[in-house]
């Protein structure tokens, strides 16, 4: 027992190092060490912490898959011994990467089961990460008002318990959704909230996040250079192990430099993206990497190119179920489209890219699709 421990204590320490590769070996040789004593009850509380641990790791590697395996048995595991703090993290957690993974039904699942189990527990934090949970769902799929109602009573748990994480996180999905609908000084505000709340508690990886996100807003504001400013701001904080956050932030990056003309530097930016997200499990960032790929084609005046690689991103997005990019490559597509002189095809994809937007809630988006004319 005391073995396992002073593992758990190793790999905290190279987790806090950013060595997450080293944590994860320490982890697993501590659960077949742990492997001979599972008739123990007490050995199968310190299994549930090593897999606990290992989903941090997994977070923090891109490793969504590996990440389901070890929640499952998290999950078995706290089932097994009546474990009901342990189950509800388990379930939240693997909600959140069902959502991820675009399995959006799923995710509701783990939550709606995890939502029961907090109340009765009257556990108000763990109870505020299950409606973050489900407020990101409902952003993702579109349904924005309904996200902005929960992740305020969200902001408001975090508030109240001091519970910095969910109060940054309620504020992310404020702006995400505002952002969505166009309004963009309440997703300024919301962002801003964010960083500072990140930045204040010197949550370096998260902080990148929400400048990221914050960089959003000023790109679909067409501020393109303020745009810029928050993604070098996000890669300055980052620390070298962040892979996921680095791809975000240059593809993104990318189609700013690629809207206001600077080619080069867009490539350049491209470029970087794809040796972070190059065999990601992470869909959602390989899409609008794609996505970016796409533009920068089409800018350059490849049409036929850029078509094939939006016409990639846009299948991929439609899986995912992510209405606003959906609606945002398609409008994109269509450009490309009427470019390329397919313009039967090109106002077919104005009517899905308006269906799509029509259901994110994106007004001024909505109007540029209107506005195409063939």
């Amino acid at each position: 027992m005391g073995n396992i421990q002073l593992d758990l204590e190793k790999a905290k320490e190279a987790v806090h190092k950013k060595e997450f590769e080293a944590a994860r070996l320490i982890c697993i040789e501590a659960l077949k060490e742990n492997e001979a004593r599972l008739s123990d009850r007490s050995a199968m509380k310190e299994r549930l912490e090593i897999l606990l641990m290992l989903t941090d790791i997994c977070k923090n590697q891109d490793r969504l898959f590996d990440n389901i395996n070890y929640l499952g048995q998290l999950v078995k595991g706290a089932r097994a011994i009546g474990d009901h703090e342990m189950l509800a993290k388990g379930l939240i957690r693997t909600g959140f990467v069902f959502n991820k993974m675009g399995k959006r039904d799923r995710a509701m699942d783990k939550f709606n089961e995890a939502e029961e189990i907090t109340w009765n527990l009257e556990n108000k934090v763990q109870y505020g990460y299950v409606l973050a949970g489900k407020a990101n769902i409902y952003w993702r799929t579109g349904e924005n008002e309904r996200a902005i109602k929960l992740a305020k009573d969200v902001l408001e748990i975090g508030l109240e318990n001091n519970e910095y994480i969910l109060t940054a996180g309620a504020a992310n999905i404020l702006s995400s959704a505002f952002f969505e609908l166009a309004d963009f000084d309440e997703a300024l505000k919301a962002a801003k909230m964010s960083v500072a709340t990140y930045r204040n508690q010197g949550n370096k990886s998260d902080l990148a996040r929400a400048l990221n996100n914050q960089g959003e807003i000023y790109k679909r504001m067409r501020e393109y250079d303020r745009a810029i400013e928050s993604y070098e701001m996000g890669m300055a904080v980052l620390e070298s192990g962040t892979v996921k956050r680095f791809g975000y932030l240059y593809t993104n990056m990318s189609e700013c430099q690629t809207r206001k003309g600077d080619l080069v530097g867009a490539e350049a930016s491209l470029e970087k993206a794809r040796q972070f997200l190059d065999g990601s499990e992470d869909r959602y960032a390989v899409a609008c990497m794609w996505f970016a790929t796409g533009l920068l084609a089409g800018a350059k005046g490849d049409v036929g190119k850029g078509v094939e690689w939006l016409e990639k991103a846009e299948k991929r997005m439609d899986e995912l179920g992510v209405p606003y990019d959906l609606g945002n490559i398609r409008l994109e597509l269509a450009r490309l489209l009427m470019r390329s002189g397919r313009e039967e095809a090109a106002a077919e994809m104005v009517v899905k890219a308006t269906t799509a937007l029509q259901k994110a809630g994106a007004k001024d988006l909505i109007k540029e699709a209107s506005e195409l004319t063939y």
